[in-house]
């Protein structure tokens, strides 16, 4: 292994302690019948899409599944290699020919949604036909929507976000236990089991995050995790951005955001969704529910996020009618 990528194993908790096993993962009870069922089985379907939120475990279950099953994979993380050179230089190379082990091979396309939908993705249709024999493919994604209707058709697509509310409420606390016997072995000071909960029950099913927000602040406060690791919820004062809005001052409008370039765009979407009725006209409240759940869907694919604060702003700029503020 490289060594950069063992120190990076060894420090960071979400894979330092990440499962290996399928019996290790987290996972609501439905999802977990459906990958055992497969393990079950000895192999794969040929080719599966699991879909979901990030962070809820989908390349884990990708990795835990083939380790299960002792596949020989090849791992690519399509966000980073996301054109046609990647299949030609290494996705034909490896599923075309005979493992040393004489075991399955398997594919891993990490975050497949970022692949090339013109180039990459209708060329793996016939590379998935071809090596079915020989090699399976799995593919991650957050959204479904980004990957080609055709390969839709050629995999098991498994939903990673369809869960009971049951459900939800069982892996919660399941992550929770996990949590506390990390922070057990990581000789972490808990001030309080709350502070668990609480920042367990802030990012779910973000489990990654989670680890990552309190490996964070262990690290600044001596190890221990106390009620300071609780975000405090800012309300966002939208009152001198609204009237830039209203009188459409473009000028100003760019001024503000790049003041505020380093704001959390989720909780501001939030908030900016919570007090419209203050001072949006009831007739554009449509329009504008309409501009922020669509910046907020495409928030995952952006580059630069001060472009897609001003943009969204802009559009409802354009299409709101504010009342007076």
């Amino acid at each position: 292994m490289n060594r950069s990528l063992h120190l990076i194993k060894n420090l960071v908790w979400a894979e330092k302690y990440r499962p290996a096993t399928i019996d290790d993962v987290i996972l609501p009870s439905s999802l977990r019948l459906t990958f055992e069922g497969f393990r079950a089985q000895g192999v794969v379907p040929p080719n599966l899409i699991l879909s979901g939120p990030p962070g809820m475990g989908k390349t884990t279950v990708a990795r835990a599944l083939c380790n299960d099953l002792k596949y020989d994979v090849l791992e690519i993380n399509a966000s980073l290699d996301r054109n046609i050179d990647v299949l030609r230089n290494d996705i034909l190379s490896f599923a075309s020919s005979a493992s040393l082990e004489g075991s399955r091979k398997c594919v891993i396309l990490d975050e497949f949604d970022y692949a090339n939908p013109q180039s990459l993705q209708p060329a793996l249709r016939n590379v998935m036909e071809t090596y079915s024999s020989n090699c399976s493919f799995i593919m991650t994604c957050n959204h479904l929507n980004k990957i080609i209707g055709a390969l839709h058709s050629r995999t098991t697509i498994v939903d990673f976000s369809s869960i009971t509310k049951e459900e939800r409420k069982e892996t919660l606390v399941l992550f929770i236990k996990r949590l506390m016997a990390i922070l057990g072995k990581e000789n972490v000071t808990v001030s309080n089991t709350k502070v668990v909960i609480e920042l367990a029950s802030k990012y779910f099913p973000d489990m990654r995050r989670t680890l990552n927000e309190m490996q964070s602040y262990c690290a600044k406060n001596n190890n221990v995790l106390d009620i300071g690791a609780i975000p405090v919820k800012a309300t966002s004062d939208l009152t001198g951005l609204v009237k830039l809005l209203k009188a459409k001052n473009f000028k100003g409008l760019r001024e503000w955001v790049s003041e505020n370039s380093d704001i959390d765009f989720d909780q501001f979407v939030r908030d900016f969704y919570d007090q419209s009725p203050k001072f949006v006209e009831e007739s554009s409240m449509y329009a504008l529910i309409v501009h922020l759940g669509e910046y907020s869907y495409r928030k995952s694919f952006v580059v630069d996020p001060e472009i897609h604060l001003i943009s969204m702003l802009v559009m409802v700029m354009q299409d709101v009618q504010f009342k007076s503020v």
